[in-house]
């Protein structure tokens, strides 16, 4: 009984864990936090929200994306997302500012692991970047908006939950037209 039971441990000890099979293309989206910086004249509104007392700063980042297999560890898609600094008026909520950086990009996820979704990762976007404010309490009915350049770069690890979906974990750091930001996101990769 002991030889037995020594050859069924040492059988699963020494065995691999099937691995997922590669999928056609693959998505996915992260929901994080962080902080967001601007410069100029969005710069300008921006710390005139963060000096005023009354106003309440939030940041949230998001991010969704499609990627297509170009090699075993490459994937090569399309991303939208970016980070939004949400400001309220506890007085009156109605009252609200937003700054924000949104960016529709080109993509490229390299992994490092034995499977995409599966251990570390290192993604890339470039594209097109708006930064904006819209303003509703200081100067109501303002709105700036500056387009350019877009880009974000992210590393993070993959958890893998069933054979055909993963739990993205990951940091990054990013900018739209001039200005950055940074977050760490947690998302689903189907």
């Amino acid at each position: 009984m002991t030889k037995l039971l020594l050859t069924v441990v040492a059988t699963f000890a020494l065995s691999t864990p099937a691995q997922a099979k590669p999928e056609s293309w693959y998505w996915g989206f992260h929901l994080g936090g962080g902080s967001a910086a601007f410069n100029g004249t969005l710069g300008s509104k921006v710390s005139t929200y963060n000096s005023n007392p009354s106003l309440y700063p939030t940041t949230m980042a998001s991010k969704l994306f499609f990627l297509w297999p170009i090699s075993e560890e490459g994937l090569l898609g399309v991303s939208s997302g970016g980070a939004i600094k949400f400001y309220s008026n506890d007085a009156n909520v109605s009252q609200s500012a937003t700054a924000g950086q949104s960016m529709l990009t080109l993509s490229y996820m390299h992994r490092f692991g034995p499977e995409h979704g599966r251990g570390w990762y290192f993604k890339g976007d470039a594209g097109m970047g708006v930064a904006s404010a819209q303003d509703n309490i200081l100067t109501p009915n303002t709105n700036l908006t500056r387009i350019g350049l877009g880009f974000c770069f992210e590393a993070g690890y993959g958890i893998g939950l069933s054979d055909e979906t993963a739990l993205l974990i990951g940091a990054e750091v990013g900018g739209a037209s001039g200005n950055s930001y940074y977050a760490f996101s947690v998302g689903p990769l189907f």
